[in-house]
């Protein structure tokens, strides 16, 4: 999940694990209010983690975790101090998560 310039490299970085044959998936909420607590509720259910990508300390993650009732695992991708991610840094970061 991610919203704003992350959903944006976020998408890139989709694709390119796709062709790596992972199983990926995006949401990008157009707005964070209201939350969209009731679809990450339903998607407790199906998936097996979820990723949260942030340019801040982690207050997406936060409300991610609460609307996911702490069901499954939030890994939390957080940059700060002005830094934006490279695609490539998202897609190494999730492929070491994925591996380890």
């Amino acid at each position: 999940m991610a919203f704003g310039v992350c959903a944006r490299l976020c998408l890139s970085a989709l694709h390119a694990l796709r062709k790596r044959n992972i199983k990926i998936g995006l949401l990008r909420p157009k707005t964070l209010f209201p939350f969209p607590s009731a679809r990450l509720g339903e998607l407790a259910g199906k998936i097996k983690t979820a990723t949260v990508v942030e340019l801040n300390n982690g207050q997406m993650a936060d409300d991610v975790e609460l609307a996911m009732r702490c069901a499954i695992p939030v890994r939390r991708y957080n940059w700060m101090g002005g830094k934006v991610p490279s695609t490539q840094e998202v897609v190494d970061r999730a492929v070491k998560d994925l591996e380890g």
